[in-house]
């Protein structure tokens, strides 16, 4: 028994050290793409490259994190369920690994919606019917909420506009504005819930104060008290005034002019009794014109764009931070479930909200040491549009910034 002891621990460091001494190791592996979009029963060859490659043992072990997901063989994954995971290669001494997320379709419409690059555009969607509209996010620096009873106004965060409340002064402080400091001035932004809070009604103190003017209880227009500061796309600081809104016009009427007080200032007006269908009439100040760029409100339901969450900011409190994401339109309502079967369409639990950021951005993340986005794991979101129809909602891909494509599984319900 001692000798055969003996010799079980003895044979394994010959052969390791005969390994040592002749065997060319893997250095490194490399998986052919780092993402893969299958549908259920379907295939993708996915090809794995080793370096160098005259290594003598080229065995990879290969592992599925999720194989009711999708499984590997023969060169080949295979869609299993609906879901995500990722196909893990090993080399056989575990010193070397790369993966590969597979994604997992195969609900009744498998959809895609695509930004373009560097999130280029906006995309309007309706449940019903697919891709309303796509338009390029640059073409404006803010809104006007198009009711002749609303007062909101908004910026295009999005691309850039900041926007600043000034202090030193109300209107009367026209042609002596100082912006010295002004990186250190609070930036205003629009509401991530509602669209009915823009970035200029931040200073608002309730009925008939709503942040950029008072209201007048004869004539019912607001009145315009406040100055501020925007900054544009280029970079270039202008003073900005807004008049008023004529109500029973459906007008707005506002001034600017540069921000170092040189140069001569420009009066324009928006007309929004021509664009009542929409939910906003948008302005560029680069060329001076209104840009008729949103679908009729009653025939979308998601706008995917660029906004501003509000986020933790790590000491109990929240700050604004640039996102990409899916935003509901007025009137729609939608609901987040997490930890659930993603193939089933029991939402009995699902709390639906008017919060238009619900669905929002989280449903991503980008994992920083691959280079790579991720989905979260048995999330499912269900949307109810104007009709009261229920839907249901499961992300399946993010393709990130270089084409901006977005994938989801969508099913009508009720």
């Amino acid at each position: 028994m001692k000798n055969l002891m003996f010799f079980a621990f003895v044979l394994p460091l010959i052969l390791f050290a005969c390994k040592k001494e002749n065997d060319v190791p893997i250095t490194e592996i490399k998986v052919q793409k780092t993402s893969i979009f299958v549908k259920v029963g379907g295939q993708d060859s996915l090809a794995v490259f080793i370096t160098p490659t005259n290594a003598t043992n080229k065995t990879l072990t290969v592992t599925s994190r999720n194989p009711n997901v999708a499984t590997f063989l023969n060169g080949k994954i295979t869609g299993v369920a609906i879901g995500q995971t990722y196909i893990i290669f090993n080399t056989s001494d575990g010193l070397l690994k790369d993966s590969c997320q597979v994604f997992v379709s195969g609900l009744p419409n498998s959809e895609t919606i695509t930004v373009g690059p560097g999130y280029a555009n906006d995309v309007y969607y309706s449940m019903a019917t697919g891709v309303v509209a796509t338009v390029p996010r640059t073409n404006w620096d803010i809104a006007f909420q198009t009711g002749s009873r609303s007062s909101t106004i908004i910026i295009n965060a999005g691309a850039g506009i900041k926007l600043y409340s000034y202090k030193a002064g109300d209107t009367t402080a026209w042609n002596s504005v100082n912006i010295a400091g002004i990186a250190n001035w609070t930036k205003m932004y629009n509401s991530d819930t509602t669209w009915t809070f823009g970035a200029f009604e931040r200073n608002a103190l309730g009925h008939p104060d709503y942040g950029w003017g008072i209201y007048n209880t004869v004539n019912h227009d607001v009145i315009g008290d406040s100055l501020f500061i925007i900054q544009l796309q280029d970079g270039t600081y202008k003073k900005l005034w807004i008049k008023k809104k004529a109500s029973t016009l459906n007008k707005y009427i506002f001034q600017i002019a540069n921000a170092d007080n040189t140069g001569t200032a420009t009066i324009d007006t928006v007309d929004c009794s021509k664009y009542t269908a929409k939910n906003f009439i948008y302005y560029s100040f680069a060329t001076k014109n209104e840009i008729d760029r949103e679908p009729a409100k009653d025939s979308w339901d998601l706008v995917y764009t660029k906004y501003y969450e509000m986020v933790s900011d790590g000491k109990g409190g929240k700050t604004p931070y640039p996102v990409t994401g899916l935003l509901t339109n007025t009137g729609v309502k939608s609901a987040q479930l997490d930890n659930v079967d993603v193939t089933s369409n029991d939402y009995s639990t699902a709390k639906f909200v008017t919060a238009i950021s619900e669905i929002g951005s989280d449903w991503k993340t980008f994992d920083q040491p691959n280079n790579k986005w991720t989905l979260v794991d048995k999330r499912v979101y269900f949307v109810q549009s104007k009709d009261n129809s229920i839907y249901k909602m499961v992300f399946t891909g993010f393709e990130g910034l270089s084409t901006g494509v977005v994938k989801f599984d969508k099913t009508k319900i009720k």
